[in-house]
C-alpha cells in the first residue's frame, strides 16, 4: 500500500486548481488575501490575524486559509480601528462624567424642595392647633395652646351652668348640671389634641397634618355628675304633681247598690322617665323639658261601678223544716252580709264577721250538730248561713280559702256543698275576691228559703255546683230519746215520735263546672273537695207518764 503524504505548497494549489468546484473560491480567496495584504501595507498597519474581520483556519487538507467577514474586503476600509473605537469610548466617558454634577445638583434641589415642604408644613402649625381637631365639639383651629385651653374651659363652664326649665302644666322647675355637681376634666384631652402635629419627627408630624386633611379628630372628655342629687331634685316635684284618684261613690242600699258620685282619674310623675329626661339634658344639652306624667286609675271607676250593678248570682237553701229559733239564727247570721261590698283582693272571714254566738248577743237556742248527734246550742242553724253563702260565692267565681264539711250530712244542701262553722273557730269559712271588680252581697231569710243575691260584673263563665256521692251506708245509724215533758207529742212512756231523723254515712265529692255563657258548652270542671260524713242519730220524743198509774216517772233529759 502506498503512503499518502500530505500535500503542501504548489501541490496544494494545483489540487485546488484541479477541482473546479473549489477553484473560484480559492482564486477569490487568494485575490482577497493579496488585496487585504496590500491594503494593510498601504495603510501602514501590519496584518493582524486577530482582528474581528479576519480569521485563520486550517482546512481538512492541512492548508491554512484566511477568511474575512461577510462584508468583504470593500467593507474593511469603512470599519473603525481600535484607536478610533477607543477615542469614541473616551469621548463617551468624558460625556458621562460631565452629567454627574448635574444629576447631583438635581437631587439636591429635589431634596431641598421635599424637606422644605415638610418644614413649611410643620412650621405653619408650630404655634397653633392643627386644623380639624376638636375637644367636646369645640373646634381648635388656629388657636395657640393657651387660647385653646381657655376656649375649651369657657365653653364647658357655660355648658355646665346652662339653665333648663322643666314644665308640667302651669308649674315649672329650673336646674343646671352644676346643681348635680357636674364637671368635665378636659385638660388631658386638650394636651393630646395639641400633641398632634407638634410631637414626633418631622415626618411623623407631617403625616399627622396630612391625615387631618382627610379626616377630623374628635376628643370627648366624660361628663361626671351625682345621680343621687337628681333623685333628690325630683322628689318634691313628684309630691307637687301627685293627684289622688277619686273612686266612684256607690251607695249600698238595703235592696241593691247604685252610683251616687262619678270617679276621677289621678296622676303622678313618672320618676324613671323624668330622671332619664334630666340625664339627657345634662349629658347632651338638648331634649324634651316637659315632665312625663302617668295616670292613676281609681279603684272603682264610674263605668266599672255601673257594670257591677247586675245580679250575677241568686242562691237559696230550704228553711221550711226549721223552727222559729233556728230560723232566727240563720237570718241573724246572714244579716251581717246584707249590703256587704267585697272589693278586689278583699278576704272575708265568716267567724270574724258574725262574731261569738252567745245569748247576750241575741242568739237563740236551737239544734246544732255535736259529733254524731245534735243538741241545742246558742246560734244553732248558723251553718246554714255559711253554707248558703258558700254556694253563692262559688257561683260568683270567688276563691275559697277555708271550708270544712259537717260531721254528718245536712238536709238543706247536698253532700260536699256545705260549709260548717263553729263558735270556737275550729271550723271556719273564708273566701277572697280575686276578680277585678267589686261584688255586693245581699241576703234574705223567709220561712221557706235562705237566699244570697250577689251584684257585680258577670264572671268569665256560668258556674254550676255538682255533688257526686261515692258511697252511702245507712246501717250504722244511732237512736236516742228525748223526754216530752209537756206531753205535746207523747204522754206515756210507751209512746214515741220521731223528732229528728239521722242521715246515713257517705263519702262524696264537690265539683264546680264552668260553661260558656253563649254556647252553653262545658269549659272545665274543678273538684272542690272530697268529704266523709258519719252516720247520724234518729232522735225520738218519749212520754214521761206511767201507763198504769199516770204518774210521772223518773227520766233523763236524753237517753
Amino acid at each position: 500500500m502506498m503512503e499518502r503524504k500530505p500535500n503542501t505548497g504548489a501541490g496544494s494549489r494545483s489540487r485546488t486548481a484541479a477541482a473546479p468546484n473549489r477553484s473560484g473560491s480559492a482564486a477569490r480567496s487568494s485575490a482577497s488575501r493579496s488585496r487585504s495584504g496590500a491594503s494593510a501595507q498601504a495603510g501602514g498597519r501590519p496584518y493582524d490575524p486577530y482582528r474581528p474581520s479576519e480569521q485563520r483556519r486550517t482546512d481538512p487538507y492541512g492548508r491554512t486559509e484566511e477568511r474575512r467577514s461577510p462584508s468583504g474586503a470593500a467593507s474593511q476600509n469603512n470599519m473603525p480601528s481600535r484607536r478610533a473605537n477607543a477615542g469614541r469610548s473616551n469621548r463617551r466617558r468624558r460625556s458621562s462624567l460631565g452629567l454627574v454634577p448635574f444629576l447631583v445638583l438635581v437631587c439636591l434641589v429635589a431634596a431641598a424642595v421635599y424637606f422644605g415642604r415638610i418644614y413649611f408644613t410643620v412650621a405653619a402649625n408650630r404655634d397653633s392647633f392643627c386644623a380639624n381637631i376638636s375637644v367636646n365639639g369645640i373646634l381648635l383651629d388656629d388657636y395657640n395652646l393657651e387660647e385653646g385651653v381657655q376656649t375649651v374651659h369657657d365653653a364647658l363652664d357655660a355648658r355646665i351652668n346652662t339653665q333648663y326649665t322643666l314644665t308640667a302644666g302651669d308649674q315649672s322647675w329650673t336646674f343646671s348640671p352644676a346643681d348635680f355637681n357636674a364637671s368635665i376634666d378636659a385638660d388631658s384631652y386638650i394636651q393630646r389634641a395639641w400633641n398632634i402635629g407638634h410631637v414626633g419627627t418631622l415626618f411623623d408630624r407631617k403625616k399627622d397634618i396630612e391625615s387631618l386633611k382627610q379626616s377630623s379628630v374628635e376628643f370627648n372628655a366624660e361628663l361626671q355628675y351625682d345621680e343621687e342629687l337628681i333623685d333628690a331634685f325630683l322628689q318634691p316635684i313628684y309630691d307637687a304633681l301627685y293627684v289622688e284618684p277619686v273612686n266612684a261613690t256607690v251607695v249600698v242600699a238595703s235592696d241593691k247598690p247604685y252610683l251616687s258620685g262619678e270617679s276621677q282619674e289621678g296622676q303622678k310623675l313618672d320618676l324613671e322617665a323624668a330622671k332619664a329626661l334630666i340625664v339627657q339634658l345634662v349629658e347632651t344639652g338638648s331634649g324634651d323639658t316637659a315632665l312625663p306624667l302617668l295616670p292613676i286609675e281609681p279603684s272603682i271607676s264610674s263605668d266599672a261601678a255601673k257594670g257591677g250593678f247586675n245580679v250575677i248570682v241568686e242562691y237559696a237553701t230550704d228553711t221550711s223544716f226549721r223552727g222559729s229559733a233556728s230560723r232566727s239564727n240563720v237570718a241573724k247570721a246572714l244579716g251581717y252580709f246584707n249590703g256587704f261590698a267585697v272589693h278586689p283582693g278583699d278576704t272575708v272571714d265568716f267567724n270574724a264577721i258574725v262574731g261569738p254566738r252567745t245569748e247576750a248577743r241575741g242568739w237563740k237556742l236551737a239544734p246544732e250538730y255535736a259529733g254524731n248527734t245534735s243538741q241545742d246550742g246558742y246560734g244553732g242553724g248558723v251553718c246554714q248561713a255559711s253554707s248558703t253563702l258558700y254556694g253563692a260565692v262559688l257561683l260568683a267565681g270567688m276563691d275559697i280559702i277555708e271550708r270544712s264539711n259537717h260531721s254528718m250530712t245536712v238536709s238543706y244542701v247536698e253532700p260536699s256543698l256545705d260549709a260548717a262553722v263553729t263558735d270556737t273557730g275550729y271550723k271556719n269559712f273564708v273566701f277572697r275576691n280575686n276578680s277585678e271588680h267589686t261584688i255586693y252581697i245581699y241576703t234574705s231569710v223567709t220561712k221557706e228559703y235562705a237566699t244570697v243575691t250577689i251584684y257585680g260584673n258577670r264572671p268569665a263563665y256560668r258556674y254550676q255546683l255538682y255533688s257526686n256521692v261515692l258511697s252511702k251506708d245507712s246501717s250504722c245509724k244511732y237512736t236516742s230519746y228525748k223526754p216530752d215533758v209537756d206531753g205535746k207529742y207523747c204522754y206515756y212512756t210507751t209512746e214515741t215520735r220521731l223528732r229528728t231523723q239521722g242521715h246515713p254515712a257517705c263519702t262524696s265529692e264537690g265539683w264546680l263546672i264552668a260553661y260558656d255563657w253563649d254556647s252553653g258548652v262545658e269549659v272545665s270542671r274543678k273538684q272542690l273537695s272530697y268529704d266523709s260524713y258519719g252516720s247520724g242519730t234518729d232522735i225520738y220524743w218519749r212520754g214521761i207518764h206511767d201507763p198504769a198509774t199516770g204518774e210521772v216517772v223518773a227520766y233523763e233529759q236524753e237517753e
